[in-house]
């Protein structure tokens, strides 16, 4: 990896972080859509059977000497219309009026009522006859306030999933296009790299050679020698070339505050 050039280098890493980012931004978006498509199949769940429980044909048919002859076209229509995957009607012990499959008609419903024969409303995922579900269980209540039968509707796991998947597509797509994005702009900007920016390989003799300098007197060094002290003062001279002496001429001036000596007297 020493040997890469330093575009390939940044291609590489920027690549990594890309992923990184990508991958951890994507888990994290399907997490939270799966639990907001379990939300949204609660809710929708839960306002289907509320519907049904207050509907004044449901409290009519159970009069009737068969419920289920008019209460199972009657869900049926609901289950279509609001796009469920089961509305199941029955009495307080659990026993159907309703199923998506007329042959589950009469039997045991799978899952829990008691909380729904106390008058509560509830929802649960539970493994019913369509499989694994997220179903709301509701009372259905006479104009005296007991409960006279219970409703449940209910979303499959499996259409859940279903949903989750096309999620999962939808983000691989987008995260290839912003990877693709990452790769290319990474690629222009090695490829807009000044040559000089670009290591050289390992071997020898591809190193600048660095410049060779003299260890001068207390500055952590030993003191040069003769030969070093007579090279230093070559370069000082190259450096420093002295210049031409300067001859005066005429008298010199004497000094302010200064007496020039006159002649001897005479003895």
């Amino acid at each position: 990896m020493r040997d890469w050039s330093l575009a390939k280098q940044m291609l590489v890493l920027q690549l990594a972080v890309v992923v990184v980012t990508l991958a951890g931004a994507v888990t994290l978006t399907l997490v939270q859509t799966r639990d907001l498509l379990v939300e949204e199949a609660e809710g929708r769940a839960l306002a289907v059977a509320e519907s049904v429980a207050v509907s004044p044909d449901v409290l009519s048919a159970l009069a009737a000497p068969d419920p289920s002859a008019r209460l199972q076209p009657y869900a049926e229509r609901v289950r279509a219309a609001t796009g469920v995957d089961f509305v199941t009607i029955m009495d307080t012990a659990g026993r159907r009026y309703t199923h998506p499959n007329p042959s589950q008609i009469g039997g045991l419903f799978l899952g829990h009522i008691d909380r729904a024969l106390l008058g509560e409303t509830f929802t649960e995922t539970y493994t019913g006859t369509l499989g694994p579900s997220t179903r709301a269980v509701v009372p259905v209540k006479d104009p005296g306030g007991g409960v006279r039968a219970l409703v449940s509707a209910g979303i499959t796991v499996e259409r859940i999933d279903a949903r989750l998947r096309e999620q999962i597509a939808w983000a691989a797509l987008v995260g290839g296009v912003g990877l693709g994005v990452g790769a290319g702009g990474t690629w222009l900007v090695g490829q807009a790299a000044p040559p000089d920016a670009r290591p050289r390989s390992g071997g020898a003799g591809t190193h600048p050679r660095a410049p060779r300098r003299h260890p001068a007197r207390g500055q952590g060094g030993a003191a040069p020698g003769r030969q070093g002290r007579h090279a230093d003062a070559v370069q000082r001279r190259r450096a420093h070339p002295a210049r031409p002496a300067v001859r005066r001429r005429g008298p010199r001036r004497a000094r302010p505050g200064h007496r020039r000596p006159g002649p001897a007297p005479p003895p």
